[in-house]
């Protein structure tokens, strides 16, 4: 089924000249960013702001039915007024506000998880050893007659979870990661930087370096292993940032993947692809136009 929604997302996230022009230029000159009131996603921003807005106004009327959904969260938002932050700082939940949360929410879920488990897949079919263990597990799973899988068996699947994490190592879904630094601050290395001064996060280069990854081309999940995981520096793994600005959708976007992997990989295999495909790099990680894989179904 066609969706206009999905529709604006992809033509939003397509990179172009003047998209890039305008990201260059929100980082080398903020102010003047905001004084010519430039938008990062143009027409496609007000397609989906106005659209909130207009099921925002709708639902308003509508009583006693719960949807238990985002916009019924922003609509609770905006019932308890004026939100402020430990710093005192007050922001009005308005419509235009909401509307550009909800614009957000859907962007940043619209393209990474598919994209992860694009990669994920193409390098399971140049890893048939990872496909079989994979296999084996989700397999298990699965006892005669059963169609539906639960949270607890999501969370048995520890192979396919590190199948999941190596992949968000090797494409992380956000290549670079831009931050302002809160307070004058001397890093380790006796680097001096000072309040408001954006950083940026070179995320994919950290899990491509063999300073913490040993052969870092190498999928390999084993380095996922628990008692592996363990020494890894939490700051050289990144693929959903860290900290109080990690990504708020980390988990479900986990839990999206893991569940996508798990029913596609019960009745699909692929078959072994020997070559490997050309990446192109990019500030927003790796984007892969050409490669294709083959899914064959399974004799279950």
């Amino acid at each position: 089924m066609d969706s206009p929604f999905l529709d604006m997302a992809w033509k939003s996230l397509e990179p172009s000249f003047k998209s890039n022009a305008i990201i260059i230029l929100s980082s080398l000159c903020p102010k003047l960013f905001e004084l010519l009131q430039f938008k990062f996603f143009g027409d496609h921003e007000e397609f989906f702001v106005g659209a909130v807005k207009s099921v925002l106004e709708s639902r308003r009327h509508l009583t006693g039915q719960s949807r238990h959904d985002f916009i019924e969260v922003c609509l609770e938002l905006q019932k308890q007024g004026v939100m402020r932050d430990p710093s005192g700082y007050e922001l009005y939940p308005t419509d235009e506000l909401m509307a550009a949360q909800a614009f957000f929410f859907f962007i940043a879920g619209a393209d990474t998880t598919a994209s992860a488990m694009h990669f994920t897949l193409l390098e399971l079919a140049g890893n048939q050893k990872v496909l079989t263990r994979l296999h084996e597990e989700i397999d298990s799973i699965f006892e005669p007659g059963k169609k539906e899988l639960t949270y607890a068996d999501m969370e048995k699947l520890q192979y396919l979870d590190m199948v999941v994490n190596e992949s968000l190592r090797k494409y992380p879904p956000i290549g670079l990661i831009q931050r302002v630094c809160t307070r004058n601050t001397v890093l380790p290395s006796n680097v001096k930087i000072e309040k408001d001064t954006a950083v940026a996060v070179p995320v994919l280069a950290i899990h491509r370096d063999e300073k913490y990854y040993p052969d870092p081309e190498k999928f390999d999940p084993e380095r996922f292993r628990h008692e592996n995981a363990a020494n890894i520096n939490k700051f050289t793994y990144l693929p959903f940032g860290e900290g109080n600005r990690i990504c708020i959708g980390a988990r479900f976007a986990r839990l999206q993947i893991k569940t996508g992997l798990a029913w596609l990989l019960r009745r699909y295999t692929l078959p072994e692809q020997s070559y490997t495909p050309e990446f192109e790099k990019s500030s927003f990680g790796l984007r892969d136009p050409t490669s294709r894989y083959d899914l064959i179904a399974r004799q279950l």
